[in-house]
């Protein structure tokens, strides 16, 4: 990796940060500001909490769609901008009505798909793998740094604050991204941008559809849980609710690690993504006993098993999208987890108010159970790679006869040709596929002979 490109993706994740901080320090905040916030219900403030869910799902491809054409700097700058507004309306807001708006505005910024198609721009294929990695930790880190400086500024600037805090963050983002190297125009590849045309296919793959509820549930039960882990803390007598989540996030990210590293293995995913499920069915079950002990060890075990399924999960979707169509795939991904974020949060906040907090522990446990038996039948992945050649310059067809050389080599397992930028994409199952029958000089030698 190039001094320049480890910089953009440094920055890349900083943005993420940003981000994800702005988003996730009300968490363990707002479940507990209803009695200070006008008119509100712990049905509306579930809908406070995951409303940008809501945003982010409606807008996150259209955004994504918009940045291939004019651009990655402007949408990235304008969603920025748009999250800082958000911020000031629900720092401003006296009553609940106002806060969710605010919210809804920080969501309508939907720039997290567009973030990574500007890694994808800024560095070179072999590199990528890396510059993922990076903004992945960022994420990772902002996700636990989120839950221990949320409760630290509501205590000393109240919820206000976090939100003045968050309109920070954004004009910090702003300036991150005016001020990084980006090329002039988006290097638009097939496989990485969201491609309309193929919508049908990827919603059509079962295997993918799990996956889509996987990511639904996992962020369902993320919000919805924290209509109870927050007011659990306070009726166990916990005055420093930074210092809990330190402890139990750390905790958890220690023990996380050794599993992490197993499940980049394809063969150990889907044993992993089963067990944690399983893990939050438990956790669930230890959360519904009583005392401080029960409630840490429940909140441990949930932790530890979203931690694992926040990563094991895209890394499925990347080997389960057809070959050329991992954008769109991942684009239909992010949208079902944001739809899920609005969901756990609005409904969890409903079921709380019509009936309690137990109540919402056994929907939690049944939507699991739902989901392990979903993905009980995901279908085992292979040590799949993509690869992609050039076709300009062959001709029709020239090409069309190169297609047909690479779609008989041992260990391809999917081929599609896309017209528009004359490239052909190959997933390919590295246990089988030996990486020097792809010499494409020899190939198109071979095709140009036959051609003439």
């Amino acid at each position: 990796m190039t001094p320049q490109e480890l910089r953009d993706a440094s920055t890349i994740g900083l943005v993420y940060i940003v981000r994800m901080l702005g988003l996730f320090m009300v968490l363990p905040v707002l479940p507990l500001s209803g009695g200070s916030i006008s008119g509100a219900t712990v049905t509306l403030i579930g809908v406070a909490i995951g409303i940008y869910g809501l945003s982010q799902g409606l807008f996150q491809i259209p955004l994504g769609m918009l940045s291939d054409r004019i651009g990655r700097r402007p949408v990235v700058i304008g969603g920025l901008m748009i999250f800082v507004v958000g911020s000031v309306v629900a720092a401003v807001s006296d009553d609940i009505y106002g806060l969710i708006v605010g919210r809804l505005l920080q969501g309508c910024g939907a720039i997290s798909g567009t973030l990574m198609a500007l890694a994808a721009d800024a560095t070179r294929p072999s590199e990528r793998t890396t510059a993922m990695a990076i903004i992945g930790a960022c994420i990772g880190g902002s996700f636990g740094l989120a839950f221990v400086l949320g409760p630290l500024l509501a205590s000393r600037y109240g919820l206000a604050g976090i939100f003045w805090t968050n309109a920070g963050l954004g004009v910090v983002g702003t300036l991150l991204v005016a001020f990084m190297r980006v090329p002039e125009r988006p290097q638009v590849d097939a496989n990485l941008s969201l491609r309309v045309g193929r919508l049908l296919e990827v919603l059509r793959n079962t295997s993918l559809l799990r996956l889509n509820f996987s990511i639904f549930a996992l962020h369902f039960l993320l919000m919805a849980t924290f209509m109870i882990f927050p007011a659990r803390l306070v009726a166990s007598g916990v005055d420093n609710h930074a210092l809990a989540y330190l402890v139990v996030l750390g905790a958890t990210f220690v023990l996380a690690g050794p599993f992490m590293r197993k499940a980049r293995t394809p063969a150990s995913a889907r044993p992993i993504m089963l067990a944690m499920i399983a893990a939050f069915i438990v956790s669930m079950g230890i959360l519904m006993g009583d005392g401080l002990p029960m409630l840490y060890l429940g909140m441990g075990v949930f932790f530890f098993a979203f931690n694992l399924l926040e990563v094991v999960l895209p890394a499925t979707v990347t080997r389960v999208a057809p070959a050329g169509a991992r954008g769109t795939a991942l684009g239909v991904y992010a949208t079902c987890q944001f739809v899920g974020t609005f969901a756990g949060g609005a409904l969890g906040g409903w079921i709380t108010d019509l009936w309690s907090m137990s109540h919402l522990l056994y929907v939690n446990a049944g939507l699991a159970f739902i989901w392990l038996l979903l993905l009980y039948r995901l279908k085992g992945q292979g040590n799949v790679e993509n690869r992609r050649i050039a076709l300009s310059g062959m001709g029709q067809r020239g090409a069309n006869q190169l297609y047909d050389a690479l779609s008989s080599i041992e260990g391809v397992v999917d081929i599609v040709r896309a017209d528009d930028d004359e490239s052909v994409y190959l997933k390919v199952d590295t246990d089988r596929f030996d990486e020097a029958s792809i010499d494409v000089d020899n190939l198109t030698r071979s095709v140009q002979c036959r051609v003439e």
